[in-house]
């Protein structure tokens, strides 16, 4: 009974470590593409563009983050769009009150 319980403990406890693992990995990507898109290199429009791919509100809250780190414009142009296609009424109330007067018009209807 004893080894019965042992395997049934290990063939439970396989599935969490790989949902862990896969996690940890997803959450450590998500984050490398977030401090790109904040360094302001050549390369950040597109590692915003990559984060953006990612599905689940941590990618939204990093991109959000990106919004509010005050990023290179065309950072920021690109986590607008990326954040619009969302569709979710959330997401697009929490845009609307980073758009101000100086955002281009298209930036402003894409939202």
């Amino acid at each position: 009974m004893k080894r019965f319980i042992r395997k049934l403990l290990i063939l439970a406890a396989v599935p969490s470590v790989a949902l862990y693992a896969y996690v940890a990995v997803r959450h450590n990507s998500m984050e490398h593409f977030a401090i790109e898109a904040v360094s302001g290199s050549e390369d950040a429009p597109s590692a915003a563009l990559r984060l953006s791919s990612y599905k689940g509100r941590d990618a939204i809250m990093l991109l959000l983050e990106i919004l509010r780190t005050g990023s290179d414009t065309r950072v920021s142009d690109v986590v607008f769009k990326e954040l619009a296609k969302q569709n979710d009424p959330e997401v697009a109330n929490i845009l609307a009150r980073f758009l101000q007067p100086h955002q281009g018009i298209g930036l402003r209807q894409s939202v």
